[in-house]
């Protein structure tokens, strides 16, 4: 083994131990006492109308008001046209960038930590995924005019055997950073399709079918919604760019797309609850590291119950 990986193993082998003695503090519920916790924080967060959105709908809207996080959408923004110009510095038009994609965004700026821990968001993804939910994608998209659309799909497609379960899998949060509108080039989602349990099968969906209803919404709202609901976009037929936080999350026994356990540095997980550490992969029972299981070992994370 080179020095490289033994080095790269060590500095993930010292992060899950820090969760570790961090989680003798500040423990994760599990079992019956993560339904009673998620119950707990959706009703005093009067999030009880999304909830019954997502399970008859398979996906709910977040209002500016709702969300209220001031200032933030812009500091995304601001936060996303500094990491386009980063890593692509000859290209000024950030939308042609990676054709209008930014991947791996978190360990980029600390705004993107605060947008994870935002607190009616996460509970209604832990109603899906349960309190050991992890990140698997956190990307920026930016949509100019006349872009491709993506047909109808569903985000579990591809990810798991059919039919897949009543319980979510994965679960997505948009968080739109301008306005939604359909000339605009909005999500669009049919609802209900979240219990269909596969995807769109056999004639292709386009979204002006009378099944798929449009998003719109003003910037600053968030969309969450199952990962078997069938969603796409409508095509953007006016001048500007359509711009998006994605943040696809997964629950506990997957792994993540993106390896933020790896690229998670010890200064974020200082400066952020025990909470981060676990959608940062970090209190996984795997991999093992140099000396075989330390660290959290999520034993605790059996699947029995949903929520946890």
């Amino acid at each position: 083994m080179n020095e490289s990986l033994k080095e790269v193993l060590r500095d993930f082998e010292a992060k899950q131990a820090y969760v570790a003695e961090r989680m003798k503090s500040e423990p994760l519920p599990n079992r019956h006492q993560a339904a009673d916790a998620v119950r707990e924080e959706i009703a005093a967060l009067g999030l009880d109308r999304h909830v019954v959105a997502l399970e008859t709908n398979g996906y709910t809207v977040l209002t500016p008001e709702e969300v209220g996080c001031g200032d933030l959408v812009q500091r995304v923004n601001e936060a996303i046209d500094r990491v386009g110009t980063r890593r692509s510095p000859q290209d000024a038009d950030l939308a042609g960038a990676y054709g209008g994609f930014l991947f791996h965004l978190v360990p980029e700026d600390p705004v993107f930590e605060e947008v994870l821990l935002q607190r009616k968001p996460l509970a209604l993804l832990t109603y899906l995924l349960g309190h050991h939910l992890k990140l698997n994608q956190s990307t920026a998209l930016l949509k100019p005019k006349a872009v491709r659309s993506p047909p109808i799909h569903a985000d579990a497609q591809g990810k798991f055997p059919l039919p897949w379960p009543e319980t979510a899998q994965v679960a997505n949060v948009n968080w739109l950073l301008s306005d939604y509108t359909r000339e605009g080039g909005c999500l669009c989602v049919v609802p209900r399709s979240h219990r269909m349990g596969n995807p769109p099968l056999h004639t292709p969906l386009e979204c002006d079918d009378p099944s798929v209803v449009p998003i719109e919404a003003p910037a600053g709202s968030v969309v969450v919604w199952h990962g078997g609901l069938w969603h796409g976009a409508l095509p953007r037929t006016i001048d500007g760019v359509r711009r998006t936080l994605i943040l696809y999350y997964c629950r506990a026994h997957l792994e993540a797309q993106e390896p933020y356990k790896f690229t998670t540095t010890m200064e974020m997980l200082e400066r952020n609850p025990v909470r981060f550490a676990a959608m940062m992969g970090l209190t996984d029972p795997v991999p093992w590291s140099l000396r075989g299981p330390v660290g959290p070992v999520a034993a605790s994370v059996s699947g029995i119950d949903p929520f946890e």
